[in-house]
């Protein structure tokens, strides 16, 4: 139910909304006939509703629906504001340390990606995705619908649990890949940046504890600005518009040159 509060919203706001759901349609490989079939009008009508109409908190609620998103989440895109997800149940990550697979294909299924290019890229059989989709269905993290289309039944992407299941297992390794990747590509490219968008640095500077504390609050608002971004791109662009980027990014009051100085290996 939409609280009269939430209707609020609309007011001065409905170009931005409307934006919105037509790139979640977009987005959802919907269009505008089928969401008139849904609503139960006819299609000039949605057309007219989407540009100079407006739209009731009635109709919103049906397209929410539609669009299989809740009325705050529609809202939260269109402001670029997202809650921060929920990380999986800590039984829920035991069992993914068993079957990374199955992970794998949570993962990319929450990005949008199709069953059949995850199982191209991962080499899987088609028997073995379904077996993962059926186990993901029984665990309710994902629906299975009609022609095979997989809806995502959990805010995604989850954070890893501090010191939890997955960390444990994969936590040191992907920390230290992490590092050698960054590592070998600055050598590779003789350099921190290159026209492909490759970008590091490891610095180090001499700095006042308050402006110590204003780095790490710039640098921290930075990485919540496009977390929020992400969430948003991932609800509102394509997957083959989308690319994964890894930052490596750590700041603490330690002299590491002296150390690795003093006690080379």
């Amino acid at each position: 139910m939409i609280s009269f509060g939430e209707s609020n919203i609309m007011i001065g706001n409905e170009e931005r909304i409307k934006s919105t759901i037509k790139q979640l349609l977009k987005k959802q490989g919907a269009n505008y006939k089928k969401l008139a079939s849904e609503l139960g009008v006819s299609l000039p009508t949605v057309r007219r509703f989407l540009t100079s109409d407006s739209l009731s908190i009635e109709r919103l609620s049906k397209i929410c629906d539609f669009l299989k998103i809740t009325f705050p989440e529609l809202i939260q895109i269109s402001f670029h504001e997202q809650k921060e997800t929920e990380p999986l149940s800590e039984e829920l990550e035991e069992i993914f340390v068993k079957h990374p697979d199955m992970y794998t294909v949570l993962r990319y299924l929450g990005r949008g990606i199709e069953i059949a290019d995850i199982s191209k890229q991962f080499n899987l059989s088609p028997k073995r995705v379904q077996e993962y989709l059926q186990k993901l269905e029984s665990l309710k993290l994902i629906q299975i619908q009609k022609n095979n289309f997989v809806h995502v039944l959990i805010r995604w992407p989850a954070p890893w649990r501090k010191n939890g299941p997955l960390f444990k297992k994969f936590g040191r390794d992907l920390y230290w890949r992490a590092v050698d990747h960054f590592y070998e590509k600055t050598i590779q490219n003789d350099g921190v940046y290159n026209n492909k968008g490759f970008y590091f640095f490891l610095d180090s500077v001499l700095l006042s504890h308050s402006t110590y504390e204003e780095y790490v609050r710039d640098v921290r608002q930075l990485k919540e600005k496009y977390y929020h971004l992400s969430q948003i791109e991932q609800k509102s662009l394509q997957p083959n518009e989308l690319k994964v980027i890894n930052a490596l990014l750590g700041i603490d009051q330690v002299d590491l040159l002296a150390k690795v100085m003093a006690s080379p290996k």
